[in-house]
């Protein structure tokens, strides 16, 4: 079992084996003042699954740390598979998997880390860092001067 890739986006869904991503390739995020409810982040990975590993259920984890090394999104642990048995044709099989939290209370500046396991082992640890905006710096186009 590998990770084929893994990335983080404001919104995302599976559907029909593809996913379709809102706000995809999130790597910061900048905000005036702390705490802040990040509205939504959603976890997307795409793990290739050989052989007997087809047939068998597989335990999915998420799991997040703020710079404090609390978590900032409660830990999420869900079955994969098996994966339906189908002529691939000699085609690597995979799981598709989207995690939308909702509501998370941001309380620190840095860097916030998202793992994902499968089977207790880590396959990627994700990263999105938490800046201050800096508004008040000339000549800085923000998003809402752009509007």
């Amino acid at each position: 079992m590998r990770l084929a890739y893994a990335f983080l986006a404001e919104a995302a869904e599976t559907i029909r084996g593809r996913f379709y991503v809102f706000g995809g390739g999130i790597e910061e995020i900048k905000c005036d003042d702390l705490p802040v409810v990040m509205m939504s982040l959603a976890v997307v990975a795409k793990i290739q699954v050989e052989g007997d590993e087809v047939s068998a259920v597989h335990t999915f984890k998420l799991t997040s740390e703020a710079p404090d090394g609390t978590p900032f999104i409660p830990e999420l642990t869900k079955p994969l598979g098996p994966v339906a048995e189908s002529d691939r044709s000699g085609r690597p099989v995979y799981h598709l998997t989207v995690v939308n939290a909702k509501g998370m209370l941001i309380r620190s500046y840095g860097p916030h880390f998202v793992t994902i396991s499968i089977n207790d082992e880590v396959m990627s640890r994700l990263t999105f860092h938490v800046l201050y905006s800096e508004q008040d710096q000339p000549g800085q186009v923000t998003l809402e001067q752009e509007l």
